[in-house]
């Protein structure tokens, strides 16, 4: 058997041996993996590994499944993480403290819950709220204005309409969505400059019951 020597190909008395990575191209994104020590081994940049740690230098794309022991941590972070504690539920750690739970039964927040506002200096007209992005609502009133009937509303919602009458007493008609107290409807501050204050609570889907109106804050 006659064997010439060349690239990733070396003969000697009665061996030969290859090196694989000399079949690719040097540069970037060409190489396979190659070892790098007993114990290490990189893929150009992007992937080193020293028997220990694995590190990739860029995205991980098109995983189906991500299988983590115990906790995703913020490089930047050790504080900040995701962690897998116990079964059936994980937590979420923000400063070293456990800002939210989530197990099989219930769901814990750490601290405060801050639900968006949606303020807005000139309604008029008919306005739909949008419950999917906020929970209570600071509207300035320039003109008469009639509250649309929302597809965006969850069973067990609840915040507040606050109502800021501008350059006169304003008035809010309802659509067929919003339940008052007897049916009455709202009847509002009838000055200009007047804030008043209408909760709500979303009884079902399709129902939302507003509250006796709490008039003319100073």
């Amino acid at each position: 058997l006659n064997v010439g020597g060349g690239t990733g190909i070396d003969v000697g008395a009665d061996a030969i041996s290859v090196d694989v990575s000399d079949f690719m191209v040097n540069g970037a994104n060409n190489r396979i993996i190659t070892a790098t020590s007993a114990n290490g081994m990189h893929a150009e940049s992007s992937l080193t590994f020293d028997g220990t740690n694995l590190n990739i230098n860029g995205n991980l794309n098109n995983v189906t499944d991500v299988y983590v022991e115990d906790q995703i941590i913020h490089a930047n972070d050790t504080h900040t993480y995701l962690q897998f504690h116990a079964d059936n539920q994980f937590r979420i750690v923000t400063g070293g403290t456990e800002m939210l739970e989530v197990n099989d039964s219930y769901v814990l927040l750490g601290s405060n819950t801050v639900g968006k506002v949606h303020t807005d200096t000139s309604q008029s007209g008919t306005q739909t709220p949008n419950f999917f992005v906020y929970n209570s609502f600071v509207w300035t009133l320039t003109g008469n204005l009639t509250l649309g009937n929302p597809s965006t509303e969850v069973t067990g919602m609840s915040g507040v309409f606050v109502f800021i009458h501008s350059g006169a007493g304003r008035t809010v008609s309802l659509g067929s969505q919003y339940r008052t107290p007897g049916g009455a409807g709202l009847t509002l501050s009838g000055t200009s400059g007047a804030v008043d204050l209408v909760p709500y609570f979303v009884r079902a889907g399709g129902i939302i019951n507003l509250g006796a109106p709490q008039l003319a804050f100073s």
